[in-house]
């Protein structure tokens, strides 16, 4: 009798476990950027390889280069997300629209901060809006159609340096 409650407590604990484990990957589903807490956006996603091995995912391609401006001794390298096909690509040769009309984040919500006060923001991180493709005459199509001005990996960078917000 002790060995079968033994056995049915050690069941239910990895059933709990499993569920825990099922859960929590259900929950990183629906990630947030770690810069600006929006979501990631389908086709916008941005990761930054750090230095250390860790991983800074983010909503676009404008919070993971404000990242790499920032602080890049911490890069090692990064990829985005080709709007065009959703593939994961090599940043560094990626060729992004700025200024589309895409709107990937909405600097015109209303915010609230960590007591519920309702703010208005004056400057959005995610603004000068990126959108990246992994071919130029991909990033063409888009710019005929959306606006914008398409710009290399290191004019992206210096688009994000000119933007610095408070």
């Amino acid at each position: 009798m002790i060995k079968k409650n033994f056995w049915l407590i050690i069941v239910g604990l990895l059933v709990v476990v499993a569920a825990f484990v099922v859960y929590s990957r259900m929950l990183s589903k629906n990630q947030h950027c770690r810069l600006c807490a929006e979501e990631i956006h389908p086709g916008m996603g941005y990761t930054v390889i750090l230095t250390d091995g860790g991983k800074l995912k983010t909503c676009c391609p404008t919070c993971g280069l404000r990242f790499e401006v920032h602080d890049p001794t911490k890069v090692a390298s990064a990829s985005a997300t080709d709007y065009a096909t959703g593939k994961i690509i090599d940043a560094a040769s990626a060729y992004f629209v700025e200024g589309s009309d895409v709107p990937h984040c909405d600097p015109n919500m209303t915010m609230r901060n960590e007591v519920g006060d309702i703010y208005t923001m004056d400057w959005h991180r995610c603004y000068p809006s990126l959108v990246a493709f992994n071919s130029r005459a991909a990033a063409e199509a888009f710019q005929a159609q959306h606006g914008g001005r398409v710009v290399t990996h290191a004019e992206a960078m210096d688009a994000i340096k000119a933007s610095q917000g408070p």
